[in-house]
């Protein structure tokens, strides 16, 4: 089980994050790839790099 299988909504923080307009392309890509919000995409890449 991954750290992302294992979140508690509940137990969140919120957190502000800038980036480039080319890093925003990627991460919008990368939404409409994997069918998430925006959100959900960001809490998964962040836990898979922190995984490995």
């Amino acid at each position: 089980m991954s750290i992302y299988d294992a979140l508690d909504a509940n137990a969140m923080e919120t957190i502000s994050v800038q980036m480039p307009d080319e890093l925003e392309a990627e991460l919008e890509r990368y939404v409409d790839e994997e069918h998430l919000d925006q959100r959900s995409a960001v809490r998964k890449l962040l836990t898979e790099g922190l995984e490995n």
